[in-house]
């Protein structure tokens, strides 16, 4: 079995590129909600890029994803807006997801970008 080595992205996943402010609870040790930062609003947290999917992907060998992993605490629908290519190369897709509203959110946004994927 061949391993390929993980490669990790200092950056958050959103529908678009710029800025966000990164919350943790306090005395939190799991996670965390980045926030994107408007030019006219100062931020509080600690500051951190945000790029989307379909950017972090193409720097990426091979054009097939057989597992997508989404966990954005609320911010799944936006993910999956910045892979609208990417999803077109993955086979399935796993979402966590805290509220039913989310997830028809999640389930609309699938099936706008591709019929093939089923969530």
């Amino acid at each position: 079995m061949h391993v390929r080595p993980v490669r990790l992205f200092p950056t958050a996943l959103g529908d678009e590129r710029g800025m966000g402010s990164l919350h943790v609870i306090r005395g939190g040790t799991t996670g965390g909600v980045v926030t994107p930062i408007k030019a006219e609003v100062l931020a509080s947290g600690v500051a951190v890029p945000i790029t989307t999917l379909d950017e972090v992907v193409s720097t990426l060998p091979g054009l097939f994803i057989d597992l997508l992993k989404i966990d954005a605490e609320g911010s799944e629908v936006a993910v999956l807006r910045g892979g609208e290519r990417t999803t077109d190369h993955v086979q399935r897709v796993m979402v966590e997801y805290h509220s039913r509203e989310l997830l028809s959110q999640v389930r609309d946004s699938c099936k706008a970008q591709t019929s093939r994927l089923e969530v």
